[in-house]
């Protein structure tokens, strides 16, 4: 109800449009003409119908320095002087003839002397006459207008000024124009880019430091300045960015980084390796909001005393699975107190169950609707009001809740970070905690850029590790579909962005999020472990990657013109090319969803690494059907994918593949149709006897080319799928089992397969005590009376 009305409120806002000829920017804003303001736009292309894409970025690289196409100084009175009628010195005007001019070029001054081996008289330079200091290679310039995105979306037509935040900008007819020099990061900050600054080098202009504004919206009258703002001090009840620290869009402020250097990883068809420790066994831990926390959190109890957690190679979590799975891999707490003690089922009485939970679990006793509400009243914008609440109510009671921290596998790690970019020095890191998990994956997904609906034809992966984050593979791996994809305007009427190139690989976590490398080949956008590349504006920190990946109103807000722009997280993404795809690709600002909204059990992700042991903790909301009997079932029977829930289903092709609104599962199969039926049977018999529903089973994995997953090929899985467990109720003590057959009145309504929002109605994500203890006290009793799979496929 919220965004609805938000979506309301936005409805004055002027969406407009990019000029023709421009390829897919750095960021996409409003080209409206009124006080300065944030917006989204849609781009129109060249009349290939390529949006200019390959070309442009063509143009954008190379490795030698062009003259601005079409420059000229404006001087129209060159058609009287010697050079007046060459037209390569004397441009006409478009249609014209002679003696209608438009200025001297950038060959008049290479040839007449005013610019030579990088020197130039001073009299014939600057803005009076367009700049040819910046615009002709004689006169030490470079192509502007093709390197980057100068408008940054704010419009200025009623003050006739930008905002500070933005940086070195004009005003210009109407709009908030970058200066010469500087591009529009996804921010829409001006910035000099990567190329841009390497291009100065080259031709031996100086390069000064970035400019920004240290001032932020936020006031501190009240208190201290608000969590999610960043590095800030109160100066004079106004929140002011600390020295050497940027305030951006949000009115956050971040560590302006510059040029940085970081590791480009590429993974497609011809170099399908990851990087890091191989991956066998993993733990996959699904989505499902605070019943996939409250449902993890007692496996995790389960497996912290087997002493599984240090043997998994990897955690590959989605959504809720997520929460619950970073707070365990980076809480500096011990397990014994992170996830509460040993449960047995007849002690659990409601007097006991209705005790505060242990911290993991107790953080979806949060009131996730008075944060936000709390968090909207202090200023925070609606594109980081999700992430912002995901940070507030359940990373904040364990010290995870910093937006300006970056994410790293070690301490170790850290250093060498440092030593490679001394400008880090004192920047916040944070690390997994020993004696987990060797790493944590969690899953999001790239819905499409802003502008732009998502559909299941383009919605791709987007992985957070502490060591890398990205995109493995392309689309359509080792297929003969060509691995671009394309996306329809959510603007009726507006051309669609075709030949996008995705994915292709990873790069170092701390760099993610920035502007394309400075270079564009080897060492450069098609990988190399000494990458040069601008800093992100906001690191990609804990916070952000969680909030991203539980983002489950993405998918939906991504096709309402302008509000998916403002109410989803962002994140600008480059490509990493590749010998069959070797044309770089400038950034672009796209829209991240929830994990779930492409895969929601985070199998997927595991088996493209190659593990070869797998553990699914499946904690979806349906149940396994009892009727027919899949053990013989009818003659003709087809499934549906309603025989249990979605998150299995899909993984065999079945269920609601095709919604192209919300959910975008299409391309998820990975294991034998003729396996589904099999599996249901043996679901069946073990939901007959009152266990819990856990099955290992050698899967064979076939081959996904939208996942880059190779097969076929065999992979021992165990499955525990959250269900009803009567041998598990039978165990517990009278007035518990009483409670959970009064339902509503007994406080435990529809367990264990609670609803996945408004459980606990009208907040989004509270849970009870009651609710959180006993649903993790059966997930936990279901690994212990499964002890001996567990060990055999983890160990």
């Amino acid at each position: 109800a919220a965004l609805c009305c938000c979506a309301a409120a936005a409805g004055a806002v002027q969406w407009g449009r990019r000029p023709t000829g421009w390829s897919a920017p750095t960021e996409a804003g409003a080209l409206s003409s009124g006080a300065e303001g944030r917006g989204d736009g849609a781009w129109t292309g060249d009349a290939d119908g390529n949006d200019g894409l390959e070309d442009d970025v063509e143009e954008l690289y190379g490795e030698t320095c062009v003259d601005t196409p079409n420059w000229t100084n404006g001087w129209s009175g060159c058609a009287y002087s010697g050079a007046g009628k060459d037209p390569t010195l004397c441009a006409l005007t478009a249609g014209g003839a002679w003696p209608s001019t438009a200025g001297y070029t950038c060959k008049f001054y290479e040839a007449k002397g005013m610019c030579a081996a990088g020197e130039y008289k001073s009299f014939a330079m600057g803005s009076g006459l367009n700049s040819p200091e910046l615009n002709c290679c004689a006169c030490k310039g470079y192509k502007v207008t093709a390197e980057c995105m100068r408008d940054t979306g704010g419009g200025c037509g009623w003050t006739g000024t930008c905002n500070g935040w933005r940086g070195p900008t004009d005003c210009k007819r109407g709009k908030c124009t970058c200066q010469n020099g500087y591009c529009a990061n996804e921010a829409g900050t001006c910035l000099q880019s990567s190329r841009a600054v390497a291009m100065r080098k080259k031709a031996g202009m100086n390069v000064g430091p970035q400019q920004c504004s240290t001032k932020t919206s936020g006031g501190c009258m009240m208190g201290g300045c608000a969590f999610w703002r960043g590095a800030t001090d109160c100066e004079m009840f106004k929140c002011v960015c600390q020295p050497g620290h940027c305030v951006d869009e949000f009115g956050g402020c971040y560590k302006s980084m510059g040029l940085i250097r970081a590791e480009v990883v590429p993974i497609h068809a011809t170099q399908p390796k990851f990087p890091g420790v191989p991956v066998v066994t993993a733990l996959c831990v699904s989505g499902g909001g605070s019943r996939a926390l409250s449902a993890a959190l007692g496996s995790f109890r389960a497996l912290r005393d087997l002493g599984l957690l240090p043997s998994i190679d990897a955690i590959s979590s989605v959504s809720g699975g997520s929460w619950a799975s970073a707070i365990l891999m980076f809480a500096k707490m011990d397990l014994e107190t992170l996830l509460g003690p040993a449960t047995t089922p007849s002690a659990l009485s409601l007097v006991e169950l209705d005790k505060i939970p242990a911290p993991l679990g107790n953080a979806v006793t949060a009131k996730i609707n008075d944060i936000a509400i709390s968090l909207k009243l202090s200023g925070v914008p609606f594109g980081m009001l999700w992430v912002a609440s995901v940070a507030k109510a359940f990373l904040e009671p364990f010290g995870l809740n910093r937006f300006d921290t970056y994410l790293a596998p070690s301490l170790a790690a850290v250093e060498q970070i440092k030593l490679k970019n001394p400008q880090f020095k004192d920047a916040a890191f944070q690390v997994p905690t020993p004696g987990r998990a060797k790493t944590i994956i969690m899953n999001a997904a790239i819905l499409s850029p802003e502008s732009f609906k998502a559909s299941a034809d383009d919605v791709v992966n987007l992985q957070v590790s502490p060591d890398f984050t990205g995109s493995p593979f392309y689309p359509h791996f080792g297929s003969a579909v060509d691995a671009q994809v394309s996306y329809q305007s959510a603007n009726v009427g507006d051309k669609p962005l075709t030949k996008v190139l995705i994915g292709g690989g990873l790069v170092s976590t701390y760099a993610y999020g920035g502007s394309a490398p400075t270079n564009r080949g080897l060492n450069g956008q098609m990988g190399g472990e000494d990458v040069e590349m601008q800093s992100p504006t906001r690191p990609m920190c804990l916070a952000r990657a969680v909030g991203m990946s539980s983002a489950a109103f993405g998918g939906q807000m991504s096709g309402i013109p302008g509000i998916g722009a403002e109410t989803n997280p962002r994140v600008e993404i480059w490509p990493v090319s590749s010998d069959e795809h070797p044309k770089p690709q400038k950034a672009m600002r796209f829209m991240i969803g929830d994990g779930g909204n492409l895969e929601n059990t985070g199998v997927l992700a595991a088996l493209q690494r190659g593990a070869s042991r797998v553990v699914a903790l499946i904690n979806g909301p349906n149940p396994v059907v009892m009727t027919p009997s899949f053990c013989d079932p009818p003659a003709g029977y087809i499934p549906t994918g309603a025989e249990i829930t979605a998150q299995f289903a899909n993984l065999f092709g079945y269920g609601d593949v095709e919604n192209s609104q919300q959910e975008f599962h299409k391309y998820n199969e990975v294991f034998l149709q003729s396996d589904y039926l099999p599996m249901l049977c043996e679901f069946q018999k073990l939901k007959a006897s009152g266990k819990p529903i856990t099955l290992r089973k050698t899967m064979q994995v076939q081959p996904n080319s939208w996942w880059g997953i190779i097969g076929p090929r065999s992979t021992d899985f165990l499955f525990a799928i959250l269900e009803k467990s009567e041998a598990f109720e039978e165990s517990l003590p009278s007035d518990t089992r009483q409670a959970l057959a009064q339902g509503s009145a007994g406080g435990v309504p529809d367990f264990p397969l609670m609803q996945t929002t408004f459980y606990n109605p009208p907040d989004l994500t509270y849970w009870t005590p009651r609710q959180i203890n006993l649903l993790a006290a059966q997930t936990e009793y279901a690994v212990r009376q499964n002890a001996e799979l567990f060990k055999a496929v983890l160990r």
